[in-house]
C-alpha cells in the first residue's frame, strides 16, 4: 500500500502530470460508464441471487458478493483500459523510473522508437488479454452456479490481485526488454511483494473517486516497486 501512496503523491509531479493526464481521462471516461453499466446489472442480479429459504443469510452473503462482482467488473474494465492506454502507461513508467531512479533507464527520444514502442505495448496488451480469459473462464462459470458463487467471488479477489501485480508490474518491466513471459517469472520469483502491492491495488480499486486514478498511481507505485527490488534484491520479500 505504501507504493501506492507513494504512485499517488508522485501524480503531482512536474515530470509525470503530462503523462498521467491522457490515462487518466481514459480511466475516467471508461470507469464512468462500466460504473452506470455494472451497478444498474448488480442490483437486478442481486435480486434473484438468493432461494427464500436462504433470505436469513443474506446480510452475510451479499456484501461478499458485491465485493467478488465490483473486482470482476473491474477487472474486466481495466484490461480494456490498459488495452487503449498502454503507450502512455509506459511512457509514464519510464518518467517515473527515471525521476525514482535517474541512472536505471535510458528513455528512446525519437518519433521512430516510440511509434514503435506504441505498436508492441498494444501487442503485449493482447497477450495479457489471451492469458486472463484462459485462466479467467472457469471462475466466470462458478459466477452463475447458485452457491458456487459465493466461493467464486473470493477466488475472483486472489485471482483479480495476482492479474493486477502482473499487469502493472509488466510495464517497468517491458522498459528493460523482458517479453510477458519473463514479466510473469519475474512476478513469481517476487511473489511476496507482489501479492501484497495487488491486493492492495484490488482494494484501492473498490473506494470510490480513488479508483479513478487506480492506473496511473499503480503504474509508478510498480515501477516504485521494481526499481526498490532491483537496487535491493535481497529486501524485496
Amino acid at each position: 500500500m505504501r507504493h501506492l501512496l507513494l504512485g499517488l503523491r508522485l501524480l503531482r509531479h512536474p515530470q509525470l502530470r503530462r503523462f498521467v493526464l491522457i490515462p487518466l481521462v481514459i480511466n475516467s471516461l471508461l470507469l464512468g460508464t462500466t460504473l452506470w453499466w455494472a451497478m444498474t446489472s448488480l442490483f437486478s442480479y442481486l435480486e434473484n441471487l438468493l432461494p427464500s429459504w436462504l433470505a436469513w443469510a443474506q446480510w452475510l452473503i451479499l456484501p461478499i458478493v458485491f465485493i467478488g462482482f465490483s473486482l470482476f467488473i473491474f477487472q474486466i474494465f481495466g484490461l480494456v483500459a490498459n488495452l487503449i492506454a498502454a503507450p502512455f502507461n509506459n511512457l509514464l513508467s519510464e518518467r517515473a523510473e527515471r525521476l525514482l531512479r535517474p541512472q536505471g533507464i535510458v528513455i528512446a527520444t525519437s518519433q521512430q522508437a516510440v511509434l514503435k514502442r506504441a505498436f508492441s505495448d498494444v501487442l503485449k496488451e493482447f497477450e495479457k488479454l489471451r492469458y486472463f480469459l484462459l485462466r479467467a473462464a472457469p471462475l466466470i462459470i462458478l459466477f452463475f452456479i447458485p452457491g458456487l458463487n459465493l466461493v467464486a467471488s473470493l477466488l475472483w479477489f486472489v485471482f483479480s490481485a495476482w492479474m493486477l501485480s502482473l499487469e502493472y508490474l509488466d510495464y517497468p518491466l517491458s522498459n528493460h526488454d523482458r517479453n510477458f513471459q519473463q514479466s510473469r517469472l519475474w512476478v513469481k520469483q517476487h511473489r511476496g511483494i507482489c501479492w501484497r502491492f495487488g491486493f492492495s491495488a484490488s482494494v484501492l480499486s473498490l473506494i470510490p473517486i480513488l479508483n479513478f486514478l487506480l492506473m496511473p498511481a499503480a503504474v509508478v507505485a510498480a515501477t516504485a516497486i521494481y526499481s526498490e527490488v532491483s537496487s535491493h534484491p535481497e529486501t524485496a520479500d
